[in-house]
């Protein structure tokens, strides 16, 4: 979630030794309303998006748009006249997207932004704002919506032609950011360092963990899960159980305050922004951390930052603030690509079936619903594959396949 104003107040200095290239472009956003969120839509380093408002509290809202990488933005809505805050966006495809924002609002768009239209059959709630919407492809996506004293999430499986009123969440328990593992899996973290998983989808969720302090952002590679918090970035293995106890690796602040937004590649390479302004780096798993950018102490937030594709990151933040870092490089994209064709039964019993799209060298690791490797199978090339799961209890899994350039995780359960 990048939209901390909401429940995020304070400014400190945070210092880390080895600084990293500062190669960070200053770009012309036209606006200085503050950005909330950036995206590109799936392999999209051209076409991108930038959503925000006016004002921290209720203001006018906007959404920029750039078809040449970054280099000029252009405002696509409003084309005239006033809307109220703009709080988030998500494109599923070139064409069809979505934003949020107040009062209660989702928006829609087919035709790439041209035109947008609200979204008039999500379940009636008392909801003030939605927060936040993020989709896993174009048929799955959750809405986080909020209101006083608490909250909910919308939960489509048909590409927005029907909603479902899901979870119910405190104001102590309101999600700061959520991320989808695979189709069916999520995880959420809290301003109480509550870390909740949904198997279903986001229907229902159940805690996995609690930290010792307030978690506000997210991001997972093929090897890790990373967590933003109040000064600090924890890593956790993703081959173990979602504890301190398997901490891997945690960047001491003293400071800056709230981590906004987490980006981690599969190379080991994780970026953090907060307060004031700053752009953190780590190329080693957070071993060593380097301040990338500092422009000025103030108190401009970066709100968040986003892989766009072809090794392309982008930053927004308050002011109109938008950064942009080229020739990223990475093993495996950030993007996931479809590797798998069918994974079948469904339910499973003692054998899973498992078609490929192509018989590219892969490995398939299964992890059990705490994130434990339960099996794992190396330099599979055959196009399909049959696992003898019998020593598998019932229940919960997710399947990682992995390639040389791609990853992408699916889930199954068995009987």
């Amino acid at each position: 979630m990048k939209n901390k104003y909401i429940i995020l107040t304070l400014v400190m200095v945070l210092q880390f030794g080895g600084v990293i290239a500062q190669d960070w472009e200053l770009l012309n956003s036209g606006t200085e309303f503050h950005l909330y969120q950036i995206t590109f839509p799936p392999n999209q380093k051209m076409i991108g998006y930038a959503a925000g408002s006016e004002y921290h509290n209720p203001s006018d809202g906007i959404i920029l748009k750039t078809t040449d990488g970054g280099d000029t933005w252009n405002k696509i809505y409003p084309k005239q006249g006033y809307v109220d805050n703009i709080l988030c966006i998500w494109f599923v495809n070139e064409n069809e997207g979505y934003a949020g924002g107040m009062p209660n609002k989702l928006l829609k768009t087919t035709d790439g932004g041209d035109t947008w239209n609200e979204v008039t059959n999500l379940p009636s709630n008392s909801n003030t704002a939605v927060l936040d919407v993020k989709f896993y492809n174009e048929d799955k996506g959750i809405v986080q919506a909020v209101r006083e004293g608490g909250g909910d999430f919308y939960v489509t499986k048909d590409g927005g032609a029907s909603w479902s009123l899901t979870a119910e969440f405190s104001s102590a328990g309101q999600p700061s950011d959520i991320a989808y593992i695979d189709e069916n899996t999520l995880r959420l973290v809290t301003p109480n360092g509550n870390v909740w998983q949904s198997y279903d989808g986001g229907i229902n969720w159940k805690e996995l963990t609690w930290l010792p302090v307030g978690t506000y952002s997210l991001d997972f590679s093929s090897t890790k899960f990373v967590v933003g918090s109040y000064g600090l970035v924890w890593f956790f293995d993703i081959d173990e159980p979602w504890d301190e106890s398997n901490l891997v690796g945690k960047a001491f602040g003293g400071g800056l305050g709230y981590w906004n937004d987490i980006l981690t590649l599969d190379d080991g390479r994780t970026y953090a922004v907060g307060r004031s302004e700053h752009i953190f780096g780590t190329e080693d798993g957070g071993k060593h951390w380097g301040d990338q950018l500092f422009v000025a102490d103030d108190g401009k937030t970066l709100n968040c930052i986003e892989y766009a594709s072809e090794g392309t990151i982008f930053v927004c933040g308050d002011g109109g603030r938008i950064y942009r870092k080229r020739g990223v490089t990475t093993s495996i994209d950030k993007k996931k690509a479809q590797l798998v064709n069918r994974i079948y039964p469904v339910p499973a019993g003692n054998e899973l079936n498992i078609d490929f799209i192509e018989g590219d060298d892969k490995e398939i690791v299964i992890y059990d619903q705490l994130g434990a490797v339960r099996m794992r199978h190396s330099s599979v090339q055959e196009t399909s594959i049959k696992l003898d799961i019998t020593t598998l209890s019932s229940g919960y899994y997710i399947v990682s396949i992995h390639t040389k350039k791609h990853i992408e995780n699916l889930s199954f359960i068995k009987q």
